[in-house]
């Protein structure tokens, strides 16, 4: 039904089915071992969390729910505060330690964070005020209203990254929510799209 192999720096999931919200039997025990696992594992602090997810099947579904929440958010509170990339691919699982062929395969790692082009600001947009309920979307979707800087012009294809510092504590003494990241970073591709005006 699942194997989990794991260590300080890597942690690796078979299964045979893809992990759900609300899983039951050899499924939830699954859940129990690969939380367990990732509570372990050492997160250096210059090197991001990768969260990653293998299957040929295309349904569709939320990667972040399957590979964070469907695990139990709390697993991850120490290993993502360099930051997190959640990965889907489409390819084959790779054969299990014994051998065997799952459907559905789970991979947490650790990786180099990225550097951002030095380039200045190049989009303006509002930026939402952080507290305990603001998502990614929230920027995404500033950003996507935004225009572009003084002086800056895009053709083609271009790259997008915004990060965003995060502080443990509120001016007024309050701990945000824990779950959260220390720094949001995405990166997204746009063809022919102009931003703004």
């Amino acid at each position: 039904m699942f194997e989990i192999r794991a260590d300080s720096n890597l942690v690796e999931a078979w299964l045979d089915v893809r992990l759900p919200y609300e899983p039951k039997g050899a499924l939830l025990e699954a859940r129990r071992e690969l939380h367990d696992a990732i509570r372990k594992m050492t997160a250096p602090t210059d090197r991001r969390f990768v969260a990653e997810y293998a299957s040929t099947v295309h349904r569709f579904f939320d990667l972040e729910n399957v590979l964070l929440y469907n695990v139990g958010t709390g697993a991850f509170r120490n290993v993502t505060r360099a930051g997190l990339r959640c990965y889907r691919s489409y390819t084959a699982p790779p054969t299990s330690p014994t051998g065997r062929s799952y459907a559905h395969y789970h991979r947490y790692s650790f990786e180099d964070c990225p550097v951002g082009p030095n380039h200045g600001a190049l989009l303006k947009f509002r930026e939402p005020v952080i507290v305990g309920e603001t998502k990614p979307h929230h920027f995404w979707w500033e950003a996507s209203s935004g225009s572009l800087a003084d002086g800056v012009k895009l053709t083609g294809v271009f790259g997008l990254v915004v990060e965003i510092p995060w502080n443990e504590r509120e001016p007024g003494g309050r701990s945000e929510a824990s779950s959260r990241w220390n720094h949001l970073s995405h990166a997204s591709r746009k063809r022919g799209r102009q931003i703004g005006g």
